[in-house]
């Protein structure tokens, strides 16, 4: 990966009494999540599979974070903790120092504000092992509040006869083509366990984005190999007032940036014109539809946006999104 030369870091704890590399690198990249950051430790801590290590990372943390962080630097599954002196303005830049640590076979970003169920690791650790051609395996989620409680919103979105199974094994261009083409199917980072050989040679642009950085990452990583979905609740994501999301998508990022991922996966994984279209299609539905942006500008510059970009007619393009949407409904 590359250097990020702009980030100095003001402490670093490096370890060196771990002989073998653990089969596991869990990275917890921290930023302002102070209130959260003992019980998002103590559940991988206490992960039923030990084979482990934890690289904390902070991002100039303006709460009591690094108060926190430092009670739980000289655990034994701590490799690294580094606070960086200035902010990096993206939770990318720190996923790509926590790689550049990382000594496992599979890599874990495990965000600061989450809880994992105890069996999280134990479970994915297995089916990636049993799959060796899979880049990467995730699981379902829960949505909690500030307070832990369960959200009653459900994001994943299996099907009756997927919820009776225990998982499923997914060539990658049919998960590009049946999910992630659409939406980001793989919606939180803690969700997901992946192989750190699928990081060679990626395209690092996911680092350029804000909203939709995951996305684009995922769909890198899944060129590498297919993909494994647990049919089980694992991750608890959590949903509370100081996360970022919600004034992105009041400027409406997830379409801005959206463009980009769209015109990147259809063109790493050769789509066709037709699948092509109806995912513009399916992009200029849901922005049409959208009603959250703060003035109505935001959501006319970004259907003047599409218009330029693509020089279709949307009726044309939406036709094909519908058309798109029948035969995948009855295969």
């Amino acid at each position: 990966m590359g250097n990020i030369n702009f980030m100095v870091q003001i402490f670093t704890l490096q370890k060196t009494t771990i002989m073998t590399p653990p089969l596991v690198s869990v990275i917890i990249p921290n930023y302002n999540h102070a209130p959260y950051l003992d019980e998002r430790i103590r559940s991988i801590v206490k992960q039923s599979f030990q084979d482990f290590e934890i690289i904390l990372l902070d991002d100039c943390s303006t709460d009591q974070s690094i108060s926190i962080l430092n009670k739980w630097a000289k655990h034994p599954k701590i490799s690294h903790f580094i606070v960086n002196k200035q902010n990096s303005g993206s939770t990318f830049l720190q996923w790509e120092k926590g790689f550049s640590l990382a000594k496992g076979k599979y890599i874990w970003i495990a965000e600061s504000d989450d809880v994992a169920h105890p069996d999280f690791l134990n479970i994915t650790v297995n089916y990636l092992n049993q799959f060796p051609d899979a880049s990467l395996c995730f699981t379902g989620s829960f949505l909690i509040d500030a307070s832990g409680n369960i959200d009653s919103r459900n994001w994943d979105r299996w099907t009756k006869s997927e919820a009776t199974k225990n998982f499923s094994y997914i060539e990658n261009k049919h998960f590009i083509t049946h999910q992630l083409l659409w939406f980001n199917a793989i919606y939180n980072a803690s969700a997901v366990l992946f192989r750190r050989s699928a990081l060679s040679e990626i395209d690092n642009t996911y680092k350029q984005l804000h909203y939709c950085g995951d996305w684009y990452f995922w769909s890198e990583l899944i060129r590498k190999g297919h993909v494994i979905i647990v049919y089980n609740k694992l991750n608890y994501f959590r949903q509370h007032n100081i996360k970022v999301s919600p004034k992105a998508e009041a400027n409406g990022l997830q379409f801005k940036e959206g463009f980009i991922v769209i015109e990147h996966i259809s063109k790493s994984f050769h789509l066709s014109a037709f699948i092509q279209n109806a995912a513009k299609g399916a992009l200029y539905r849901k922005i049409k539809k959208y009603n959250k942006f703060s003035t109505p500008d935001i959501k006319n510059k970004l259907l003047e946006e599409f218009n330029q970009r693509y020089k279709t007619r949307p009726i044309f393009l939406r036709i094909c999104y519908r058309i798109q949407k029948l035969i995948s409904k009855h295969k």
